[in-house]
C-alpha cells in the first residue's frame, strides 16, 4: 500500500516534470512560443520588426536615421539633342586650353616691361568668366549651343589679342616684321573646330533619327 502510493506519486511528479519542460503550464511556454518564450515569436507570429523602439528608424528615414535628411538632387544639366552633352572635363579643359596662351602671352609682356601685357591677362579672364557663366546656365542651355557661343566669344577676344600682338608692338613685334599680318590666320583655328564640333553633333542627330527613336546616348552629364 505504501510502495503502491509512493510510486503513483513519483510517476505523476515525473508526468509533471516532463510537461513543464515541454512547456505545458509554464509562463509563455505554450505550444506556440519561440525559443525565448516569447509568443510573439512563434510560428503563428508574422514579421518582427527589426526597427521597433529605434528613434528615427522609419521606413521613411533618410540614411541618416533622420526623415527627410537625403540630400535633394542638385542641378541637372540639359540633355543635348545630337553627341555633345554637358560634361566637366570637357567644358573646363577645353576653356582653359583654348584661352591659356593669352594668359602666357600677357605675362611674358609684363616680365619684358611691356604694360600692354595686361590686355591679353584681362582677355583670358574675361574668356573664363562667360565660359563659367554658361556653364552655370547649364540647366537651361543646351550643350551644343553653349559650346558655340563659347568659341565664338573666344575667336573675338583671340582677335583683340592679336591686335594687341601686332598693332600694338607687343612683345616688339609689328605688321612689318615677320610673320606679319599673316599671324591672323591662327585665328581660324577656332571657326574651323566650330565647324567640325556642329558635325560631329548633327551626325548623331542623323543616326538616332534612323534608329525609330532610339536614344542611345551616354550619360555624360554632370
Amino acid at each position: 500500500m505504501t510502495m503502491d502510493g509512493h510510486g503513483h506519486d513519483n510517476g505523476d511528479r515525473r508526468r509533471h516534470l516532463r510537461d513543464a519542460t515541454h512547456g505545458d503550464g509554464a509562463p509563455g511556454g505554450g505550444p506556440d512560443a519561440g525559443p525565448h518564450g516569447d509568443s510573439d515569436s512563434g510560428p503563428d507570429a508574422g514579421p518582427r520588426d527589426s526597427l521597433d523602439g529605434v528613434p528615427g528608424a522609419g521606413p521613411d528615414a533618410g540614411p541618416h536615421g533622420k526623415p527627410g535628411s537625403e540630400r535633394p538632387p542638385g542641378k541637372q544639366p540639359r540633355l543635348g539633342d545630337g553627341q555633345m552633352q554637358w560634361n566637366t572635363w570637357g567644358w573646363f579643359g577645353g576653356q582653359l586650353g583654348s584661352t591659356v596662351w593669352l594668359l602666357v602671352l600677357g605675362l611674358v609682356a609684363l616680365a619684358q616691361g611691356d604694360v600692354l601685357g595686361v590686355v591679353p591677362i584681362a582677355l583670358c579672364v574675361l574668356a573664363n568668366i562667360v565660359g563659367t557663366l554658361l556653364w552655370w546656365a547649364r540647366d537651361r542651355l543646351a550643350p551644343f549651343a553653349a559650346l558655340e557661343v563659347l568659341l565664338g566669344t573666344i575667336t573675338l577676344l583671340s582677335a583683340v589679342g592679336v591686335a594687341t600682338i601686332l598693332e600694338g608692338g607687343l612683345l616688339g613685334s609689328s605688321p612689318d616684321l615677320p610673320p606679319g599680318r599673316w599671324i591672323y590666320l591662327y585665328l581660324l583655328v577656332f571657326p574651323a573646330l566650330m565647324v567640325q564640333l556642329w558635325v560631329i553633333d548633327h551626325a548623331a542627330r542623323g543616326r538616332r533619327g534612323g534608329d525609330d527613336g532610339e536614344d542611345d546616348r551616354g550619360d555624360t552629364r554632370t
